[in-house]
């Protein structure tokens, strides 16, 4: 499902069905994998978490739960009621406790910030970590429904959601604003954009159409990254 590399090691997160009717939706359990050599000839078994029957975590969709993410030399994983940080110099995990469930998170390029969302329409929650998780602080929500959210300063940040209407929906993109404490709709994405996906540094910067193509976001416009002809 994910692959991180942090420090000198490869983390592999792998999910174990829920066995519901959909098996590629849900997850029942996770198992981290670590591995020192690129080619991961060593890879063995790190750890197992397993999830709660009413919290299983989406393997695919929006938003992609089950995920990894790299803070400085930590690596996180989403359990879905808490998270899980593994220390890469201490090879110790620590249990991250934000004060609401997590359906998504994210940490700032710079490593620095976490942020937490509970996605559960008008009742979804945002919370912010910059201390690694000990504290967090809540900050207002983005409109629902929430695709992803994540701050990259205290002050800055960047949130997409479906804007869903009666017989089509569109991605609108969403920034911080300081002054008010809140989310201000600054575009959206192109007729035809029916998923975004991520960069290499997890965020939502690429569209992919219901041709096949794929968009780019640069500076605010969207260019052909790739032409499915």
């Amino acid at each position: 499902m994910d692959i991180d590399h942090v420090g000198a090691r490869w983390f592999v997160l792998a999910a174990q069905s829920a066995g519901q009717r959909n098996p590629w939706k849900l997850a029942g359990r996770l198992r981290v994998y670590g591995a020192a050599q690129d080619d991961l000839s060593d890879l063995a078994p790190i750890k197992d978490f397993q999830i709660p029957k009413n919290m299983y975590g989406r393997v695919g969709g929006v938003p992609q739960s089950l995920v990894g993410r790299l803070a400085g030399e930590s690596y996180f994983v989403n359990t879905i009621g808490e998270l899980q940080r593994f220390d890469t110099q201490s090879l110790q995990w620590t249990v991250i406790r934000p004060p609401h469930r997590v359906d998504s998170f994210e940490v700032s390029l710079s490593g620095t910030l976490i942020t937490a969302v509970r996605i559960q329409g008008a009742f979804s929650k945002m919370s912010v970590s910059n201390d690694g998780g000990t504290t967090w602080l809540p900050y207002s929500r983005p409109p629902y429904a929430i695709y992803g959210a994540a701050l990259e300063t205290a002050d800055s940040g960047v949130a997409t959601r479906w804007n869903a209407h009666a017989f089509s929906a569109s991605l609108e993109i969403y920034s911080y604003d300081p002054k008010t404490k809140d989310w201000r709709k600054t575009g959206e994405s192109p007729p035809g954009c029916i998923q975004l996906l991520r960069d290499a540094h997890s965020r939502q910067r690429f569209c992919l159409t219901s041709g096949g193509s794929i968009l780019d976001q640069k500076n605010g416009e969207w260019a052909v990254e790739f032409a499915n002809e």
